[in-house]
């Protein structure tokens, strides 16, 4: 812009005053909701981008000026979802209260109502399997869950174990999607692939891992599984 100073070897100079260079005040916006609790929810940064932009889009097809504070939380409650990230409402609720914002969970649920009519065009089933796969690894790093498999298998490995639940898991979902799909209708997905994960280690004549240790690695109330086994077909 300023080609002739570079020319004849002078300072470039700007054509505004360095102090109090805009005569008008400038409006500071607040930070986002998310800027406020990622850091405590241990939420990635592409995670968090991707539920900033989910937002922004549910916003315009909204007609809505600014993202309230309900969607955001919606949107990355639902992104985490589709990456199969353990991420609750209770514990977005909970990050929220802590960085002294009053949401009630009745947004955050209105909110993901709409989300999944505007962006939930593929098969639920796509992250129920996705949360299979989160459970699976969770167990494969949990040594309290590692040890009580070697204990119980002296002929298996607890790797061989874990891996043949997920498998069974997998077929689970399926059957069950087939012969009764209304069970799985506004269920939570990750409840649903602990559900099927659990009953497949019982169907490998595992006894060991209590459903409290299945909840507890995966961060989820232990009476959990318990209240939802019968929505996942096990036979």
């Amino acid at each position: 812009m300023y080609e002739e100073y570079a020319e004849e070897g002078l300072e470039e100079v700007s054509p505004y005053p360095v102090e109090n260079s805009y005569p008008y005040p400038v409006r500071r916006r607040s930070p986002c909701i998310l800027d406020r609790i990622h850091e405590g929810l241990h939420v990635s940064r592409p995670l968090l981008e991707e539920s900033r932009m989910l937002a922004d889009i549910v916003r315009r097809s909204l007609r809505m000026e600014r993202v309230p504070p309900g969607l955001s939380l919606a949107s990355l409650v639902y992104t985490s979802r589709e990456r199969g990230v353990t991420l609750t409402v209770d514990s977005v609720l909970r990050a929220s209260r802590q960085a002294g914002s009053r949401i009630k969970p009745s947004s955050i649920m209105k909110y993901l109502f709409i989300i999944e009519k505007i962006a939930g065009k593929h098969d639920p089933m796509e992250k129920i399997l996705a949360y299979v796969d989160h459970i699976r690894m969770s167990l494969l790093s949990d040594e309290k869950v590692l040890e009580k498999l070697r204990n119980e298998f002296s002929r298996r490995t607890p790797q061989i174990v874990i891996n043949r639940a997920s498998i069974l898991a997998r077929r689970m979902i399926v059957r069950t999607k087939r012969e009764n799909k209304k069970a799985l209708l506004g269920k939570n997905p990750l409840v649903l692939a602990a559900v099927a994960f659990y009953n497949g280690l019982r169907f490998l004549g595992c006894r060991s891992v209590t459903q409290r240790d299945l909840a507890l690695s995966i961060g989820i109330h232990p009476t959990t599984i318990s209240r939802n086994r019968r929505l996942v077909i096990s036979r």
